[in-house]
């Protein structure tokens, strides 16, 4: 269904950040030592005049890296939607909060329904937002007739995703979706780990990072 796609993030997934990288990263004695690991990576191309204190740009410009690609090379629109949802929802909670509390500065108006809220809170804004996010994606994944995506919602109904499902059944279904799911949720779980260890480098945290430390923080996508 995705050969060619496939064929070309089975290369690139060799270079997202791994376990390797993560304890480099941890282990590195300051902001600046763990933000070179970052060369190591595919994050490489995005770190060009950046200081570790603006390590979230490169972020960003991964991230808009990863859109571009999947968009070159994924011809389901129905998928991509499906992956892309989220940001619109995000979009949407920075616009509710702003809205209802003055002190923040004002955002865009999303391109998604404006849900209506009575006695708003920052809690109570979230989780109807993360409702109406899953419901889209529910919407979408009926629409695509794909079993493993609606498996996947079924399980996962607080959008917090299981990657080690995800990477089973990319390894069982090695054409198909999961593939594709897996690769591009790697990317953001690895956007995450970069985002906890390089604000703790440089608000001089000292943590023991491992992979049971990072389990307390959810994916969220």
């Amino acid at each position: 269904m995705y050969e060619y796609a496939i064929g070309l993030i089975r290369v690139l997934e060799k270079k997202i950040l791994d376990q390797t990288d993560i304890a480099r990263m941890a282990s590195a004695e300051n902001a600046e030592e763990s933000f070179r690991v970052l060369n190591d990576t595919d994050y490489a191309d995005n770190l060009l005049n950046l200081k570790p204190k603006e390590f979230e740009k490169a972020l960003e410009n991964d991230e808009k890296d990863l859109k571009k690609l999947l968009q070159k090379i994924i011809d389901n629109k129905c998928l991509l939607e499906f992956l892309f949802l989220k940001d619109d929802y995000l979009k949407l909670k920075l616009y509710l909060k702003s809205k209802f509390n003055k002190k923040l500065l004002p955002q865009k108006k999303p391109k998604v329904l404006i849900p209506k809220i009575s006695n708003p809170t920052p809690r109570k804004i979230d989780e109807i937002c993360d409702l109406a996010l899953y419901k889209a994606r529910w919407k979408i994944a009926k629409k695509m007739r794909d079993n493993f995506v609606k498996k996947l919602l079924k399980k996962d109904l607080d959008l917090n995703f299981n990657l080690e499902q995800i990477k089973e059944q990319a390894r069982d279904y090695p054409c198909q979706t999961p593939v594709v799911l897996n690769y591009y949720f790697q990317k953001i779980d690895a956007a995450r780990k970069v985002r906890v260890i390089m604000n703790a480098k440089l608000n001089n945290i000292k943590h023991e990072i491992s992979n049971s430390w990072f389990s307390k923080f959810n994916i969220g996508v």
